[in-house]
């Protein structure tokens, strides 16, 4: 499988990535922007052919990749025929998670943090080797205090997303103030941020 992994990697070859073995039919459209052997990051194409943002996955999770069938094809030519482009994402230097992290604080794209049962949206505040700081975001736009996450118990990550891509408009649109609008997070007394059900698709 590594070997159609470097393929991915080296020509953005677009494929089918599935990570649930109990649903066959359940899988993600993109190409490979890093791995190693604990993480791969796919950079995602919607159903319709759209940017959809960077998504980091646990390799162990990942059981098949799909190259060359039809709707691979048909989602990599809407992708072009309507002039979609990822962002190019940096080399990882070995450690994609630690890449993703720094590369969604740099370019300000809002995070989800997906856990087993619940998730955390927000912008990346700061990270170590085993916790990621978040300022967090409810569902309707609004800075909801900060939240501190464990590594250990991420099962993968969002970064700018159309549901993220959401998020941040709701919070800019919140945060416009006389055409301008106010830059980072603001603080919410001390709370620790709502950790919300996790919903979201893999």
């Amino acid at each position: 499988m590594k070997k159609t992994i470097e393929e991915c990697l080296k020509n953005k070859k677009t494929a089918n990535f599935s990570f649930d073995a109990d649903n066959t039919d359940k899988f993600r459209t993109g190409y490979v922007c890093a791995y190693n052997d604990e993480y791969i990051i796919i950079a995602s194409m919607s159903k319709r052919g759209l940017y959809d943002g960077f998504i980091l996955y646990k390799m162990q999770d990942l059981f098949q990749i799909d190259t060359d069938n039809e709707y691979s094809k048909k989602i990599h030519r809407l992708y072009d025929l309507k002039n979609q482009k990822h962002p190019d994402f940096p080399e990882s230097d070995g450690d994609p998670l630690k890449t993703l992290l720094n590369f969604a604080s740099e370019k300000k794209y809002v995070v989800s943090l997906c856990l087993e049962d619940s998730y955390v949206c927000g912008y990346i505040k700061d990270f170590d080797d085993i916790h990621i700081s978040v300022d967090v975001i409810d569902d309707y736009g609004k800075a909801d205090g900060s939240a501190v996450v464990k590594i250990s118990e991420i099962k993968n990550i969002f970064c700018d997303s159309y549901l993220e891509q959401d998020a941040k408009l709701l919070y800019a649109a919140k945060n416009r103030i006389n055409g301008r609008t106010i830059k980072g997070i603001k603080a919410v007394g001390r709370s620790r941020g709502r950790k919300r059900r996790n919903t979201r698709k893999s």
